[in-house]
């Protein structure tokens, strides 16, 4: 009976960091080519598979298993030399995972066919006790150790309260969608709002020892979700207005009722510390 292949994935996290993007945004087009896959009556699921990991935090965040095909498939949602480069990227990460699972097959065969099983398991069995022997030695170190762990843990529990209330709305608001009316205002005034926004990031970032893209994917996440729109969309608008110059922090500081949201999110965060004042932000 033939043995059942180990299908090999790269996570999404992977994929997000060899194309230079953000996670949250790789996440976001990963579900819209889903959707456009299921519309066209096309299955996906031997592109990739959507599941969760764990951050820094403890808490459960969206991730996917990206398949070989699949890297392939968002290989052509990309040109020039970004998607030259994450092709060569993920062509050799699977080769070494093919590499390293047919090495340990090779092994595993030669090891089958002859007494070199035995004899490693015995010399396994030696070097387990001397590590056991070495475990006692370093009893001491560790117990020096378990005050940083404790520091650490006040360090992560405190990030997740931040990122908590970053994202807290009041329970009679969290199904209702926010109206959005349309109001926006010129370029000088959106630059100014940008840096403005950008200057209580880095703030908030080094206050909460938190990193500043974390914050900035919770801000566009809970204006989309609170809207119903796509940032990404009204990015479209502004660049064919403006050309060049345009983020995602551009889309909040333009349009009132985005940068009004965004302005309450970070007031809110900031407002936990004592060394800041809601004076700072004005």
């Amino acid at each position: 009976m033939p043995k059942k292949q180990i299908e090999q994935m790269l996570t999404s996290q992977e994929v997000a960091e060899m194309v230079g993007k953000e996670h949250g945004k790789l996440i976001r087009d990963i579900r819209r080519y889903s959707e456009h896959l299921t519309e066209a009556k096309i299955g996906f699921s031997e592109y990739w598979k959507e599941g969760t990991y764990k951050d820094i935090t403890g808490r459960q965040l969206p991730s996917f298993s990206i398949t070989k095909k699949g890297c392939e498939f968002i290989a052509h949602k990309m040109t020039g030399v970004k998607g030259t480069a994450f092709t060569a990227k993920y062509i050799n990460r699977f080769h070494e995972m093919e590499e390293t699972l047919a090495g340990a097959s090779q092994t595993a065969l030669s090891l089958h066919d002859n007494k070199e099983l035995e004899n490693l398991v015995w010399e396994q069995s030696e070097k387990l006790d001397l590590q056991a022997e070495k475990l006692d030695l370093q009893a001491e170190m560790i117990d020096s150790q378990k005050n940083m762990l404790v520091a650490l843990t006040r360090v992560v529990l405190e990030m997740k309260d931040v990122m908590d209330t970053m994202s807290a709305i009041p329970k009679k608001e969290e199904k209702v969608r926010l109206k959005f009316s349309g109001e926006h205002v010129d370029e000088s005034t959106m630059k100014s709002r940008a840096k403005r926004l950008n200057m209580f990031v880095g703030k908030l970032a080094k206050l909460s020892l938190s990193d500043k893209s974390d914050i900035y994917c919770s801000i566009y996440t809970e204006i989309e979700k609170r809207f119903e729109v796509s940032l990404d969309s009204f990015q479209e608008v502004l660049r064919a207005e403006y050309k060049s110059g345009i983020y995602s922090i551009s889309v909040v500081a333009y349009w009132n009722d985005f940068y009004d949201y965004a302005f309450n999110m970070l007031e809110n965060a900031l407002s936990r510390y004592s060394t800041f004042s809601k004076g700072d932000l004005l």
